[in-house]
């Protein structure tokens, strides 16, 4: 269930097609899709895959490493057919280690290692070490875990995914477009309730994006 704050559900379950539209929130916007219709959220898997993999390009100047952006690669080809699931765990076994090189950097050559890699990041460049080393890790867990959405157990809503502070809004918008019937909900404020049928249609992927 989303864990969400009170007038986030409140918003999530009046959620209407101009809110969608203009909406800058997309931990709200990916609220509202499944506690409107958990059901058909659970349709919405390989639109909602692409849709992290671009919200990784999106943000690929705070993902510099190579094992992560060929595991990115690597997850778009799986999705179309063009390489093995043997192929592409690999990928994705070595994305996670590029995500778990961010754990206990405590030995001086690790620390060296750690400033080198955050040198290259130009955004961070005036950044403390310590909060640009969580920014990184962050990043580099939420790329690893958009790489394997399909395969998390909690799929089809992953909260470290869904609502990551590197989601795009209008990345979103390009590829779901979801339509709301009716009047919105004006009942209790229930994360599990529903407030009528919705229909999607997957847009394209577009990527590599601009900076986060």
């Amino acid at each position: 269930m989303p864990s969400l704050k009170i007038p986030e559900i409140f918003v999530a379950n009046n959620m209407t097609n101009e809110n969608w539209a203009t909406s800058t929130s997309a931990p709200i916007m990916l609220a509202a899709l499944y506690l409107q219709d958990p059901d058909h959220f659970k349709t919405l898997v390989p639109e909602l895959h692409r849709y992290f993999l671009a919200c990784c390009w999106k943000m690929k100047h705070l993902i510099p490493q190579k094992g992560l952006r060929d595991g990115l690669r690597g997850a778009e080809k799986w999705i179309n057919g063009e390489i093995t699931d043997e192929k592409f765990w690999k990928l994705e076994w070595i994305a996670e280690a590029e995500a778990f090189a961010f754990e206990n950097v405590e030995s001086p050559e690790e620390i060296d290692k750690l400033k080198a890699l955050i040198a290259t990041v130009d955004i961070l460049k005036d950044v403390e070490c310590d909060i640009a080393h969580q920014i990184l890790k962050e990043a580099a867990y939420f790329t690893d875990r958009a790489i394997i959405y399909p395969k998390i157990t909690s799929a089809p809503y992953v909260e470290s995914l869904c609502t990551s502070r590197f989601l795009c809004s209008e990345l979103l918008r390009k590829h779901i477009q979801p339509h709301f019937h009716g009047a919105p909900y004006k009942g209790p404020i229930d994360i599990i309730s529903k407030v009528g049928p919705l229909r999607t249609a997957s847009g394209k992927i577009k990527g590599p994006l601009s900076k986060f």
